[in-house]
């Protein structure tokens, strides 16, 4: 959802948390009146024609033509129910950030990665690797800065952290490349069922060019088949798809847990700066959302850019309390 097409629009922003008040800001910045919901404390700076509700129900009751749903209330409160029962668009500040991309820097790829775990590691040391290659990348969204607060015209890669809350209210974001690195048992207070859960974390992949998937855990993997554009990722535990992905990162055991890139070792495994097979995963998720973004953003210094990815892999030290 553009600003264009907000400019006009009643907006409510439910929720001044941390992706609410991400959105309030931008609206504010980009000149765009709105109302909000918030129970709790009200952050400062709103402005002054601001009317804050302390119930979502109270406000739906207005008939705003866009409600901006903080990840945190879930869609199936009775006041989101009925305000999609009126036709009211309901999306959230991802949503937005996908605008604000496609009105001002449609060229500027996006990373998506979702997963039930290890998804803020990955995020966080792709991010880290591409800076050290001299690429401008960012870490943000369910980790770092919000979304629209880290919109910035000197970023050249954004990599999104997002979770099912997130994904559950966007519809217009189409990544560069997206990742589900994996699907447990999580969040079921928010789903009907598991399977639920997990059509909503491959939700991320809908306008993807790119996607990595899990060849260990189907449920990563998209509806119908895996393309030529795809990678795998995997730790053997099951067997790699027989066709689709031209690229296949993988673990070897046989060579002393080697990560290898369609046969061929990239990185030995004793040299990952953070122990565990899990790393071992996720440095393996980093090379392969990594791969496309070069590609992109350096086609004519691949080779050179590749090799200083994997000594920036090798640099990383991992998240605070989460190495081991």
């Amino acid at each position: 959802m553009t600003p264009a097409q907000l400019t006009s629009a009643r907006v409510l922003v439910a929720g001044l948390g941390v992706s609410g008040a991400s959105v309030a800001r931008y609206l504010t910045r980009q000149g765009i009146r709105f109302d909000a919901v918030e129970a709790g404390d009200v952050p400062a700076g709103l402005p002054a024609a601001t009317q804050v509700f302390t119930a979502l129900s109270k406000a739906v009751d207005t008939a705003p033509d866009v409600l901006v749903l903080s990840p945190g209330i879930p869609r199936s409160d009775a006041a989101v129910q009925r305000a999609e029962r009126a036709g009211i668009p309901v999306v959230g500040d991802v949503e937005l950030f996908a605008g604000a991309l496609a009105a001002h820097a449609p060229s500027t790829p996006v990373v998506a990665v979702t997963g039930s775990n290890g998804k803020s590691s990955v995020v966080a040391w792709l991010a880290d690797a591409l800076a050290a290659c001299g690429i401008r990348a960012v870490a943000c969204g369910n980790i770092g800065a919000a979304a629209l607060d880290a919109l910035d015209p000197a970023v050249e890669v954004y990599v999104l952290e997002l979770s099912s809350y997130q994904l559950e209210s966007t519809q217009s974001l189409q990544p560069w490349v997206a990742s589900v690195l994996n699907v447990s048992e999580d969040h079921l207070d928010r789903y009907a069922t598991f399977q639920a859960y997990a059509a909503t974390k491959r939700q991320v992949y809908r306008g993807a060019v790119h996607r990595v998937v899990n060849a260990d855990d189907v449920l990563t993997h998209p509806d119908g088949a895996l393309s030529h554009d795809d990678a795998c990722i995997s730790l053997g535990e099951r067997a790699a798809p027989a066709d689709g992905p031209a690229t296949r990162w993988t673990l070897d055991d046989a060579r002393g847990g080697a990560l290898c890139r369609n046969g061929d070792q990239w990185l030995a495994g004793e040299a990952l700066p953070v122990p565990g097979r899990h790393n071992a995963f996720n440095a393996l998720a980093v090379l392969a959302l990594a791969e496309p973004v070069i590609a992109r953003l350096r086609p004519d210094d691949e080779d050179r850019i590749a090799a200083e990815l994997r000594l920036a892999v090798l640099q990383w030290r991992g998240l605070p309390h989460r190495t081991r």
